[in-house]
């Protein structure tokens, strides 16, 4: 099929033709001279086709323009965009559609690019780490939280494989091959097209922290029921005893009777410090500077002596209820010293977006790291049990964690806490 110029040209041709032969035929009626016949017919002939290539080149600009504004719109440069030569007729309409789209897909692309970008950032705030893949399984994009997997920015591993970062992908279901990856993160994954191209969407959730929730309001609801049922039978019997006690005349009665209400109390205060352990607390954090609250928490052991690096001066926290925790676990620490003027080491430092305040002691360790934070589960004589649980509980509503170990002499206990958003300092 030919094309539109060759159809054109052809048109062109066919009806010049028509008017050349018209034109001979009216000056033969007219008596001219051959001569002056064929110079006539010339002449027109090169009228006509001066004006055919006229049309033909502004036509041809209007299309090459046209052409070059679509190849600005399909490469989304939208700079530049051309100048209408005409202000009326269809080529003018043309050329103003074609402006119009042009602006159209503009401001589309603006309000794409402003929602992408809205997303990313949401992306990069999330504690949870994000990974978007391409069409090759090739790290594309991850967010800050890529570090508590695998404890680098996630720019050092841009276009990392699969294999490098410990993946599988088997019939759209990704799982860790790290085993120790494996038993701490779940993978969720989904598909989304960008500019023509395919990417997987990666989130990993963190299980012990999910399990932890579940175990938390398992605990909380377990506490109501037990507090509930216990002070409704606890509280007319130690009323009762105690109004009996005034009316015995048996000094071992009335003995007997004070050492029921004494255990009633016991045993409130027992369900009360048991429901304080798992309580959700009112936790108002803002930024603190750390140095004071080490100082504050030195000055309570005054016979205790402690090394100090506060490499971190500031963090995200409530103070009063962390200098709580500190207290609790350098008692803790103290309490398991095995020699007399041992020092314990109190520092804190930034990593990884977070700030990690750490307590070393050297003493005996946890005995059962497995069940220390068991509620009231004590290896100590005079412990209650609850102190690293309520510690933990005000931690993990920090939005931060708590986590206990055993070194090759004593133990180490480590509180990460967010770091302050406008912290430059590191």
């Amino acid at each position: 099929m030919a094309n539109f110029e060759q159809r054109q040209a052809r048109y062109i041709g066919l009806l010049s033709l028509g008017i050349l032969i018209l034109l001979m035929i009216s000056l033969w009626q007219l008596g001219l001279s051959p001569v002056w016949l064929v110079v006539s017919c010339l002449l027109f002939a090169i009228v006509l086709l001066l004006g055919y290539r006229r049309q033909k080149i502004q036509l041809m600009q209007v299309l090459a323009r046209a052409n070059w504004q679509l190849e600005a719109i399909f490469a989304e440069d939208f700079n530049q965009q051309i100048k209408a030569q005409y202000e009326s007729g269809e080529v003018a309409l043309f050329e103003q559609q074609l402006v119009a789209l042009s602006e159209h897909l503009h401001r589309h692309k603006s309000r794409y690019n402003s929602q992408i970008f809205i997303i990313y950032q949401l992306i990069d705030k999330l504690d949870m780490p994000v990974m978007v893949f391409d069409q090759d399984h090739s790290l594309s994009y991850s967010n800050n939280a890529f570090e508590h997997l695998y404890h680098q920015p996630w720019q050092t591993m841009k276009g990392a494989s699969l294999d490098t970062l410990q993946l599988t992908c088997k019939n759209d279901l990704w799982q860790f091959t790290n085993r120790n990856l494996a038993r701490h993160w779940q993978l969720h994954s989904s598909e989304f097209k960008e500019r023509e191209g395919q990417y997987v969407l990666l989130i990993a959730s963190n299980i012990r922290q999910r399990l932890r929730e579940n175990e938390l309001q398992a605990w909380q609801q377990l506490i109501r029921v037990i507090s509930h049922e216990i002070n409704n039978s606890l509280t007319p019997v130690s009323s009762l005893a105690q109004s009996l006690s005034g009316k015995m005349t048996v000094h071992r009665d009335s003995q007997a009777l004070h050492v029921i209400k004494q255990r009633c109390e016991h045993l409130q205060s027992f369900v009360g410090r048991y429901a304080k352990a798992s309580e959700h607390l009112e936790v108002s954090p803002s930024v603190i500077a750390l140095q004071p609250v080490f100082d504050h928490v030195m000055q309570l052991f005054p016979e205790q002596r402690f090394k100090l690096d506060c490499r971190a001066p500031r963090c995200m926290a409530d103070q009063q209820l962390l200098q709580q925790v500190l207290i609790n676990v350098c008692k803790n620490a103290i309490e398991s010293q095995q020699q007399p003027h041992t020092d314990i080491v109190l520092s804190s430092a930034y990593s990884q977006e977070k700030v990690v305040i750490s307590i070393r002691d050297y003493g005996a360790g946890f005995a059962n790291l497995d069940n220390v934070f068991t509620p009231f589960y004590t290896t100590k004589h005079t412990g209650q049990g609850i102190g690293l649980t309520l510690s933990r509980n005000i931690i993990e509503q920090h939005n931060g964690e708590l986590l206990l170990e055993n070194t090759v002499q004593g133990a180490r206990v480590t509180i990460i806490l967010p770091i302050p958003v406008d912290n430059n300092s590191h």
